[in-house]
């Protein structure tokens, strides 16, 4: 796919939602989350400053992040859905732990 995203925007695929249950019930699907998880996708060149430099991103291609459903728009790409957003409307990065070997002791 051949999408950047402009400035500080990022285009992001939903993941599956992983059901919660409560008290030992069943999921419910009649109240939906107003927070969503997601892969990005693509992401812009980043904010831009004073004297026309780009401020980067702390959100790159391929990292796992939650956002606010009502703070992304849904657009189509190819016959595929994807949400876009400003980079600053994520709440929460998944960072991964290096493995083991990779890690200085």
């Amino acid at each position: 796919m051949n999408i950047i995203p402009l400035g500080d925007r990022i285009l992001v695929r939903l993941l599956a939602p992983q059901p919660v249950e409560h008290d030992g019930s069943e999921p419910s699907d009649a109240v939906p989350d107003p927070a969503a998880r997601g892969v990005v996708v693509a992401a812009g060149t980043g904010q831009s400053g004073q004297g026309g430099t780009d401020t980067p991103l702390g959100i790159k291609a391929g990292d796992t992040i939650v956002f606010a459903l009502d703070a992304a728009r849904e657009v189509m790409v190819g016959g595929v859905q994807y949400w876009i957003m400003r980079a600053d409307e994520v709440l929460i990065v998944e960072i991964r732990a290096a493995p083991l070997w990779t890690r200085k002791r």
